[in-house]
């Protein structure tokens, strides 16, 4: 049954035409992934489908008492609210009357999101769990339809898997706006892109998102080679006209209508297919020297907290490293010592002589708000160097999407995805030695995402690179370097390797602090056995015999025979990983026996 149909809708901004006669229908089975070039429309649309947003033309028809869920791009609310307040006005958007009414379910959907304590200031929450509350709110509204703008930014780790299972197992259908491929490969049913190369600026689907992307291009290439064989056919009417028929008869007259319609369809389809794209690459120094970063048993903390010690590594050209790890965990922060402004708490960092260093930071605190784009892109004048060339500003400006007429306006006006391509736009003016990528991919859309990752691939420097982008990470790097947050840093072969373990921790950590518990409450009033006791006694030295055991694994990943052997590396990365598994369930055991003792 349909819940919403739009026929032939348009809507325009100013003076741009986002989309004009886009038809769509969303039915009770909805599960739609929708995507499209920055600026093509999708949290208009959005707004559209949920009412927020007026159509310019075309209808829009919705079943009658239908019930609708907007999670935006950003949660806004007032200062000094709880997170159990923060909910509630996200869910009623301030109005008290209605709050009452949905308090039971809010607190359930708290609950499942992960809040423990609906006390807390809410503006104190990082912006992964703002969204996990909005989330919530929406939920608590039991709607019919819930729409999503870009829910996965932000997320760490846990909350991807997190929503991903939530939207696996909705029975409410629902549309979602994201970037992230690997997002829609695992929770879409069905695809929609916006975009003007489609005659209607819309083209649907059946997902997964890989799926989508086949059906996508052999269209496209069925369009390209329509549109070949009607320039061909243009040509040969084109040059009957040249010979100047006597156009007497109705037949011959026919025949120049019919040029001049198919011309025009030339024009047309030619006008659609040509976009405003992206097309980018780094530029590596080519420099060979082997080590370009050396960390010797370097150590960070963030007050008395550790967040990784001890770590050893050299970065030489060629490699690219992927830094893995929840939020909060030291990844920033691990860039931050690469670029030199920050110091090693212990242990000495080393840098190759008049190291060139590239740094995308995720706040991109590097543009200059109040200046123009033209600016920002060529601050010193209408021509810029790339590549020993020079190119003139609004060229380059292309490159990364933006039309002519947008130089002028302010970089604070940008939206975030714009603002992303013209920090690309300025790193990518000096040769780099080591690349330091951190989030590149927040508000970026696909098209440039799979720029920029190509550009990635093709560098031939150093490269480290903080993602949740998980395609991203995968289709890059070639190391995984994960950290904790307790002060340990682990290599992995593969994020896959990661996700599979932190998935396996994840699902297992209930149950041990519920088997811990309950151990605790039926034996703590008694003493150890004699068993016991002996395993008790023996703990910190089996506990010391694996830490050892850990640091000759680490040491041999740095063996050049086993890291340039990806079946070896893969083999003693499983055993780290397994001997830190071991390591963490005596620690456990050691503290259970240790209180009882």
């Amino acid at each position: 049954m349909s819940l919403i149909t739009c026929h032939k809708i348009g809507k325009s901004t100013g003076a741009e035409t986002l989309f004009s006669e886009l038809s769509l229908t969303l039915d009770e089975n909805c599960k739609l992934g929708l995507i499209g070039p920055n600026g093509s429309g999708k949290s208009t649309l959005l707004g559209i489908l949920a009412g927020a947003t007026d159509v310019d033309s075309g209808e829009v028809s919705r079943r009658r008492g239908l019930r609708i869920a907007l999670v935006s791009q950003r949660e806004e609310f007032p200062q000094g609210l709880s997170v159990e307040q923060a909910g509630r006005y996200l869910l009623v958007q301030g109005s008290p009357e209605k709050e009452s009414a949905s308090a039971p379910m809010l607190e359930k959907e708290l609950s499942k999101a992960g809040f423990v304590d609906l006390k807390v200031d809410a503006n104190h929450l990082s912006g992964g769990w703002r969204k996990r509350l909005a989330i919530a709110a929406a939920l608590a509204s039991e709607p019919d339809l819930i729409l999503f703008d870009e829910p996965t930014n932000h997320l760490d780790f846990d909350g991807l898997l997190w929503l991903e299972d939530l939207l696996k197992s909705a029975r409410s259908p629902w549309v979602l706006v994201t970037h992230d491929r690997e997002f829609l490969e695992r929770t879409a049913l069905q695809m929609a892109e916006l975009n003007s190369i489609y005659p209607q600026g819309i083209y649907l689907g059946e997902g997964p998102y890989s799926r989508f992307v086949e059906q996508r291009d052999f269209w496209l290439a069925s369009e390209s080679s329509r549109l070949r064989s009607m320039q061909n056919k243009l040509r040969e009417e084109q040059a009957w006209l040249a010979r100047s028929p006597k156009a007497r008869t109705t037949k011959a007259k026919y025949r120049i209508d019919a040029a001049g319609d198919l011309d025009k369809e030339v024009r047309e389809t030619s006008s659609r297919l040509q976009t405003l794209g992206v097309d980018f690459a780094f530029q590596s120094s080519g420099r060979e020297t082997k080590k370009l970063v050396e960390l010797e048993k370097v150590s960070i903390q963030r007050g008395a907290k550790p967040l990784f010690s001890n770590l050893s590594l050299i970065l030489s050209p060629g490699i690219k490293i992927g830094i893995l790890g929840r939020n909060g965990t030291g990844k920033t922060s691990f860039l931050s010592l690469l670029d030199g402004s920050l110091e090693p708490s212990q242990g000495k960092l080393s840098f190759a002589p008049a190291l060139s260093v590239v740094h995308f930071d995720q706040q991109r605190e590097s543009l200059d708000e109040n200046t123009t784009l033209k600016r920002a892109l060529s601050p010193h004048g209408d021509t810029l160097i790339y590549q020993d060339k020079p190119v003139h500003v609004a060229a380059w400006a292309r490159r990364f999407g933006f039309s002519p007429r947008e130089l002028e306006a302010q970089v604070s006006t940008l939206s975030g995805g714009e603002k992303a391509r013209a920090l690309i736009a300025q790193l990518l003016l000096k040769p780099a030695d080591l690349l330091l990528i951190d989030e590149p991919t927040n508000d970026l859309d696909i098209e440039t995402i799979e720029t920029l990752e190509q550009s990635l691939k093709d560098f031939s420097g150093a490269l480290v690179l903080v993602s949740h982008d998980r395609a991203l990470l995968s289709n890059v790097c070639t190391h995984f370097l994960a950290l904790d947050g307790h002060g340990k840093a682990l290599p992995y072969a593969s994020y896959k390797q990661w996700e599979s373990t932190i998935a396996k921790k994840t699902a297992a950590t209930p149950n041990r602090a519920k088997e811990t518990k309950g151990t605790n409450q039926t034996r703590s009033q008694g003493k150890l056995t004699y068993k016991e006791k002996r395993e008790y006694d023996s703990m910190e030295e089996t506990i010391l015999g694996k830490e050892s055991e850990i640091e000759n694994l680490k040491a041999s990943i740095s063996d050049p025979t086993i890291a340039n052997n990806p079946e070896k590396l893969a083999e003693v990365c499983l055993q780290l990983d397994k001997t830190q598994q071991d390591i963490d369930s005596l620690y456990m055991r050691w503290g259970e026996l240790g209180a009882r003792a």
